[in-house]
């Protein structure tokens, strides 16, 4: 008969000093999330080693949840990474919801941080070091087998490294790149629309198209369109195609709108937290416009999942940048306006499993930018320009 035991406290030293002066504290940057059946692998990622860990197990006492949780010695989380968890009595929550897992709880103390999974059940607890910045720690039901599905410690060292999780899990020799471009809205959602009329749907899927025909003409890629007619799609079911296709790449093409008809120009986007209101209420419209439900709790629970901020960064710098260098050089500067490269939480970045991007081609709400956006020759301009990025990207990745 196999013996489950629930309560159960292990010490690992992970750091060769034998005084805590050696040790420097260490700062938890990130949390990745990876949910299979039976079977759930955090990713703790560090500036440093740390020094000690204790773990802990317990089963459900009456409406306390069951729990595996990891205290880390000499360790504080950086102010960027927790502002993604709401606070409540001096504790980090973070809602989950999903595979038997409840939410994550950060408790900061004095010298250590403790990382606590609420559990539908116990599950068995172990912590694994991958190099000097990464903790993996594996939640399994007892008896269960470990989840093949789930990134592999060498897999996630590499994604630390700075390579993409996709392109290691399917490193497949001859295999081509697989990007899907996404026109925004369609259907029964025109999206935007601009002063003298122009839909944002149309004006979409018009780029997205000229996107597609030049990545398959220019670069050793395969292509796939969330549409390519006028119909409608839901947020969810854009995620789903990239995600079930497993896609390297997912490039959202979409134009803005602003209550200020004088507000202009050219943005990219990425996911992590709003920084301004603009973003915050762009991210909020397209989330709503799309169908996505209970928005904000999907979205930061796949923050922690995702595992391609940084990848999804660099692609939006690159695809900003090479855009209006490009429209730069054929409208010149005073009519080329950079908004940047911007974060906010729109569900499609968060929902899908790979590097991605939402661009916003520009201002439909103006009348200057709506009348450019209807021209086919700033179509291609652009067009070619978000091609040129991606195989810069790709070039980098080593693909």
């Amino acid at each position: 008969m196999k013996t489950r035991v629930f309560f159960l406290v292990v010490a690992i030293s992970l750091v060769g000093g034998l005084f805590a002066g050696d040790v420097r504290a260490a700062t938890l940057d990130q949390m990745r999330l990876f949910v299979g059946e039976q079977h759930a692998r955090v990713m703790l990622v560090l500036d440093s080693p740390a020094s000690e860990i204790q773990t802990r197990s317990t089963p459900r006492i009456g409406s306390i949840a069951a729990r595996g949780s990891v205290t880390l010695e000499d360790m504080s989380a950086s102010e960027s990474f927790i502002e993604g968890f709401m606070s409540r009595d001096g504790v980090r929550e973070f809602p989950v919801g999903q595979g038997g897992l409840q939410r994550i709880l950060l408790t900061p103390g004095e010298t250590d941080l403790k990382i606590t999974v609420e559990l539908d059940a116990p599950r068995d607890l172990k912590v694994t070091r991958v190099g000097d910045q990464v903790l993996l720690v594996d939640l399994i039901v007892p008896g269960a087998e470990q989840d093949r599905s789930l990134p592999t410690a060498e897999v996630l060292e590499a994604w630390v490294e700075g390579v993409s999780l996709g392109d290691v899990r399917k490193s497949t020799p001859g295999r081509r790149p697989l990007i899907v471009v996404d026109a925004g809205h369609g259907g029964i959602d025109p999206g935007a629309v601009g002063v003298t009329g122009t839909r944002e749907s149309e004006v979409n899927l018009a780029l997205a198209l000229r996107v597609a025909r030049q990545l398959e003409q220019q670069l050793d890629v395969d292509v796939a369109l969330t549409r390519d007619t006028n119909r409608t799609v839901s947020l969810q079911e854009r995620a789903s195609f990239a995600n079930a296709r497993d896609a390297d790449l997912f490039i959202s093409i979409h134009a803005n709108a602003s209550p200020f008809q004088r507000v202009w120009g050219i943005e990219t986007y990425h996911l992590d937290e709003a920084r301004d209101a603009d973003a915050k209420r762009l991210a909020a419209r397209e989330n709503t416009a799309g169908g996505a439900e209970d928005t904000s709790t999907q979205i930061e629970h796949q923050l922690l999942v995702s595992g391609t901020r940084t990848l999804s960064k660099r692609l939006a710098d690159e695809i900003q940048t090479n855009t209006i260098a490009r429209l730069t050089e054929v409208y010149g500067t005073e009519l080329v306006n950079d908004l940047g490269t911007k974060t906010a939480r729109f569900y499609v970045l968060a929902s899908t499993r790979m590097p991605a991007i939402l661009f916003e081609s520009s201002f439909l709400s103006n009348p200057s930018d709506e009348m450019r956006l209807r021209s086919p020759a700033f179509q291609t301009v652009v067009a070619s320009a978000i091609v040129e990025a991606v195989g810069r990207y790709l070039e980098e990745m080593g693909s």
